[in-house]
């Protein structure tokens, strides 16, 4: 294909600078990895956020964007080279009759009319994306669907995407086995400029996004555990979805708790990662992958991790990998006992008193991380879109 026709554009009524989304996070080092190898690269989004916070203004406020207002709701700005517009209307994408949503899809063919690119990369279910995908395939356009949780039910919408491209091979056994489809597997693309810590402060174990599907009751019973055994271990939770409340909700008291800090969500992830000496990821729900297990590894962190859904394929041989029992999922509100955390406690101990055993994982987690550089998966994200635009 030639270089005229490498044209991409991102298009989701999801924000695509939405700093607390994994997906969002990806996307814009997607796109930025394929610009700095010589592709136009777009995106045109709305403005949902995970936490449906609003305004969106000040989500871009909070990253420093440079924002242009384009027109009475489109707000445009740039994240590196890339030009990026947000529809900042009130769009539901669960009603059909919103006024917004109609107002969206009419800008999408604006802009495929325009920068005709040769690929539309989306994601997100509802009516909408539905209709992203119709209105992209109506012109002949290779749609590739970005497909990045498992709760997806219906095969029908993915009847329009020339391609789907999932983060890993957990996730394509579980679409092709639930749907009947065929998924392309590439981890997520991840700017490690972005991510690498460059100095490191003092030591902490910490838990990022406490949710019950992120294992948040499981954190309680470790934090208790250390409270009482070792209170010299500091403990670090970054909200981000999960927020302090959600840990008093989980039954943590934390006026008790002295050797544990929280950090508000953050845009720059080096705020938290230069404070973590370990990195707790104790999911309890079937996640696609484990991004911010594979950026922790990235530093040299060291993770003790579920082994559910694509979470083991994430960390590999990277880190510490624990079976938890079937009865705790993400629903189960439950809190485990002292005993059924004990295996993360003795590793977290040893971590932490070890300095032979911490540099020898160190290094495991660094040798693991290579695989996910930029470098090695551009190639593989260029076969794919190669594929889906012939």
């Amino acid at each position: 294909m030639c270089e005229a026709n490498r044209r991409i554009l991102f298009c989701s009524y999801h924000c695509f600078v939405d700093y607390t989304s994994g997906a969002a996070v990806s996307g814009m080092d997607l796109l930025r990895i394929l610009t700095e190898r010589g592709w136009d690269c777009r995106a045109l989004s709305g403005s949902l956020l995970d936490t449906r916070e609003r305004p969106v203004a000040s989500v871009l406020e909070r990253q420093k964007f440079a924002v242009k207002q384009l027109a009475a709701r489109l707000l445009g700005l740039k994240v590196g080279k890339i030009p990026v517009e947000i529809f900042d209307g009130a769009m539901d994408p669960n009603e059909r009759t919103a006024e917004g949503s109609h107002e969206f899809l009419a800008l999408l063919e604006q802009r495929l009319e325009e920068f005709k690119p040769s690929a539309v990369i989306t994601y997100g279910g509802f009516w909408l994306g539905r209709k992203i995908i119709s209105r992209v395939k109506r012109r002949g356009i290779a749609t590739v669907f970005w497909l990045r949780n498992c709760s997806y039910s219906q095969r029908n919408l993915f009847d329009g995407a020339t391609a789907i491209i999932v983060p890993s091979r957990f996730a394509a056994d579980f679409y092709r086995n639930r749907l009947g489809i065929a998924c392309t597997a590439i981890p997520p693309p991840m700017d490690f400029e972005r991510l690498l810590r460059t100095d490191i402060g003092e030591r902490h174990v910490t838990f990022v996004n406490p949710l019950s599907t992120k294992g948040v009751y499981f954190f309680v019973r470790i934090a208790a555990v250390l409270a009482h055994r070792r209170s010299d271990i500091r403990l670090l939770v970054v909200e981000s979805r999960g927020s302090e409340n959600s840990l008093k909700r989980a039954g943590l008291a934390l006026d008790r708790m002295s050797n544990l800090r929280v950090m508000p969500n953050t845009v720059d992830p080096r705020d938290f990662y230069r404070l973590t000496h370990v990195l707790l990821f104790p999911s309890l729900w079937s996640e696609t992958f484990g991004r911010v297990a594979v950026e922790a590894m990235a530093n040299g962190i060291p993770v003790l991790a579920s082994r559910r859904g694509g979470v083991a394929e994430a960390v590999g041989d990277g880190g510490f990998l624990f079976d938890i029992p079937e009865k705790f999922t993400a629903e189960s509100k439950v809190i485990p006992t002292a005993a059924e955390v004990e295996p993360w406690i003795r590793i977290i101990i040893r971590l932490w008193d070890d300095a032979a055993f911490y540099e020898e994982a160190r290094q495991r987690c660094l040798a693991a991380a290579e695989a996910f550089r930029p470098e090695r998966l551009a190639p593989l994200y260029e076969e794919a879109l190669y594929r889906a635009m012939d």
